[in-house]
């Protein structure tokens, strides 16, 4: 009798937290991936979805990580976790449209790749890079997806205990935890005076630093740049999320709630709001970075540690509003971009990202054509000649919902 009353107290909680997924998961604008080191699990939080009690629903696309601690998905929609406990970076495919689970395609696990923390992706779509931290050996690395091979790409930087990266061009900046007690750096040096937490501005082709050194912040655990062009840096100990300047460095406190307990890393949506896992509270909050509040929380269900956090769609600082559009013409979907959003978007995973926004944004109830950027490469030359002018993209979805690009031409035509 216990065993069934037992039973049936687990049933209601995973039907109350939702349940692993048992097909292919599809990932739509908007949507948060969260890597949870306590349920071990990458979990997706569909924001505009609710459950039977007015939550956001959740489901568990992959369990059975070790600490996963940062996480991103890269071109084709494959989701990267670096697991710090495994010391490795995983990819698993969302097996979108498939009846089989989510799994693990791909296993990185160099030597080199000693505690991965931070997790970033660079380059173009058809010689992607992935950059990590390795709080094991205090490095900046890369690791070559087809081939594997890790290498270091900044070990004459040292860092103290780096956490959270983002890359953008030639540079990279890695929140640096510091060595605070009991988080003691992994190579002392003699003479080594600067042991505070900080943010770090890399050149990573000449491996030079900046220290950004905020009076306010304690320990740095999440990066993220914002549309204009200055970071946000987020500070574990002092529960509170700073704005750094990039030009001089100025830290200024934006957000500091009671309820943060254990901030770890953040990411940005596309409308700017700053989304944070919090690893303590086991919380995904949502704050506006002009005021501070908590505009949303998301807890509960499977969250139980979230330590990394990313919103699918919205990778990078959110671009102005240039006047393209998107809207279906009798079955068929049509995409006018502008010459500055053309401009500004000028590879095949930044437009297929670009188009998927403007899909959401102007008819949400839409398929959100999901395949979009395995088409794009093949049509970026030819799409590229209209830069000057904007562009007008028309296709179709055939049998298997994937898009069909039937006609490519100057904005107007």
């Amino acid at each position: 009798m216990r065993r069934s009353i037992a039973f049936l107290i687990l049933a209601v909680a995973l039907l109350g937290a939702g349940l692993p997924a048992r097909a292919g998961v599809t990932l739509q604008q908007g949507d948060i991936l969260v890597a949870d080191a306590v349920a071990k699990a990458v979990i997706l939080i569909e924001p505009g979805v609710t459950d039977k009690s007015g939550n956001a629903r959740q489901t568990v696309v992959y369990q059975g990580l070790n600490n996963p601690r940062s996480i991103a998905v890269d071109n084709q929609g494959n989701i990267l976790v670096a697991d710090e406990g495994a010391n490795a970076v995983y990819v698993i495919d969302p097996m979108t449209g498939k009846q089989d689970p989510p799994k693990i395609v791909r296993t990185y696990n160099a030597s080199l790749l000693q505690q991965p923390y931070g997790l970033a992706l660079s380059g173009t779509v058809t010689a992607p890079v992935i950059y990590v931290t390795l709080g094991g050996n205090g490095r900046i690395a890369t690791i070559d997806p087809s081939s594997g091979v890790a290498q270091t790409v900044c070990q004459s930087v040292y860092f103290q205990a780096p956490r959270a990266l983002a890359v953008t061009g030639a540079g990279a900046l890695v929140a640096d935890y510091g060595a605070v007690p009991g988080n003691q750096p992994p190579h002392p040096q003699p003479g080594d005076v600067e042991n505070r937490s900080r943010l770090v501005k890399v050149d990573l082709a000449a491996c030079t630093p900046i220290n950004f050194l905020c009076s306010q912040l304690q320990t740095a655990t999440g990066v993220a740049i914002n549309s204009d062009g200055n970071y946000y840096l987020r500070d574990t100990a002092g529960q509170q999320l700073l704005q750094v300047n990039s030009t001089n460095g100025a830290c200024t406190v934006i957000s500091k709630q009671p309820q943060y307990q254990g901030p770890r890393e953040i990411a940005l949506q596309s409308d700017g709001k700053v989304v944070m896992a919090d690893y303590v509270a086991g919380a995904v909050f949502v704050v506006d970075p002009q005021g501070g509040a908590i505009l949303r929380t998301f807890s509960g269900g499977w969250l139980r540690g979230p330590n990394g956090v990313f919103v699918v769609g919205a990778g990078g600082p959110p671009p102005p509003p240039s006047g393209s559009s998107f809207q279906v013409v009798n079955g068929t979907y049509v995409w006018k971009i502008t010459a500055a959003d053309l401009q500004a978007n000028n590879t095949a995973y930044l437009l297929a990202a670009l188009m998927n926004r403007l899909v959401y944004q102007y008819n949400p109830q839409q398929q959100q054509a999901k395949d979009l950027v395995d088409t794009l490469p093949p049509s970026m030359e030819q799409i590229l000649t209209y830069t000057p002018t904007g562009v007008q993209i028309q296709g179709t979805l055939d049998s298997a919902s994937k898009l069909v690009i039937s006609s490519i031409g100057p904005l107007g035509s």
